[in-house]
């Protein structure tokens, strides 16, 4: 999956002399294993935000050409839609008052985890994060079986941060599938990470 245009680090980071690699963390094995769990008990806990994620339809057996992706986000206010930079972009002005709070676009939030090693190439710290997967509920099992742990609204981004007063095992259990999703295809050019376009977010008409 990836983040908006952008591929995050993965926890280890990028030095390869550890021979592991990891992109997400599975909530089901997230307190067995070490690499998920060390950072999880010592309440490592973050929200990683961004425009959406983009996933891939798999083929059916007989279909030809690439993969079709798939952009995912929330539904947005009316107006604003998140792959259209312009409809919100240098507009914090516009979207905010004490009053009514914030009105302008909803970034994607996702449940993680953060973790801080040292490289030993050069002994300087290397900041890093990965992103809680679950099983996909039907919003998003029809394109693929597994989803980001998302928290839908401010309530869980508070209970999955609270690290002093809530658990770990509490705050994995707090983590449920979305009720509500906006989803639409997207170029298959975003099959390649040398695409960085934002205009690759935007929805295509499918033949």
């Amino acid at each position: 999956m990836l983040l908006g245009q952008n591929v995050w680090k993965n926890l280890l980071g990028t030095q390869k002399d550890h021979g592991l690699t990891t992109n997400n963390c599975r909530v089901e094995t997230i307190q067995s294993k070490k690499l998920y769990s060390t950072p999880l008990k010592k309440g490592k806990r973050c929200v990683v935000l961004c425009d959406g994620f983009y996933e891939w339809k798999a083929k059916k057996p007989g279909d030809k050409g690439p993969k079709q992706p798939y952009f995912i986000c929330f539904p947005q206010p009316k107006s604003i839609k998140i792959e259209e930079h312009e409809t919100w972009e240098g507009k914090v002005e516009e979207f905010w008052s004490a009053e009514k709070g914030w009105t302008g676009p909803k970034p994607f939030m996702m449940a993680g985890l953060f973790d801080k090693w040292i490289d030993p190439s050069n002994k300087k710290p290397v900041y890093s994060f990965t992103v809680v997967t679950m099983e996909s509920n039907p919003l998003v099992s029809w394109i693929h079986e597994r989803m980001p742990a998302i928290l839908e609204s401010d309530e869980q981004v508070q209970t999955w941060l609270d690290y002093v007063n809530i658990d770990e095992s509490d705050a994995l259990s707090s983590l449920i599938p979305p009720s509500n999703l906006y989803i639409h295809p997207v170029s298959p050019l975003v099959n390649s990470v040398k695409n960085q376009d934002p205009s690759l977010n935007r929805e295509i008409e499918l033949k």
